[in-house]
């Protein structure tokens, strides 16, 4: 993998950002999770491929977004196939929950019907 942590970009799927454009109609949601996605790619980017470690106060102190919302827009990534949660454990007890990217879990031509506007057939 090549280091880009002093580098002045961060890689982002076209992919996701036309989903979330997609999905989320509602103008504030849709800022929201692209703003979301950014702030993690750049923390990504920041943490050169290691584990993200899932606290809402670094993924706020990064974006200034509420840590109310963090949680549920981390969760609706989840749920598209852009991210995985994994929760750690050690002799049982837990540790904590990094996060871990899966763009090539998203479909080329995802069937998601709009996240806001009421019910989906994939939960949003």
């Amino acid at each position: 993998m090549r280091s880009i942590r002093n580098q002045p970009f961060c890689w982002q799927e076209k992919k996701i950002n036309r989903i979330i454009r997609k999905v989320f109609s509602k103008k504030r949601n849709k800022v929201k999770m692209l703003l979301l996605y950014a702030t993690l790619t750049e923390m990504d980017s920041d943490f050169n491929g290691k584990p993200i470690k899932y606290y809402t106060k670094t993924i706020n102190t990064y974006s200034g977004l509420s840590k109310d919302f963090i949680p549920y827009g981390i969760r609706e990534l989840e749920i598209m196939g852009v991210l995985e949660i994994i929760e750690d454990k050690d002799k049982g007890k837990f540790k904590g929950k990094r996060i871990r990217f899966t763009p090539d879990n998203i479909p080329d031509t995802p069937r998601w019907k709009k996240a806001d506007n009421g019910k989906s057939e994939n939960g949003f």
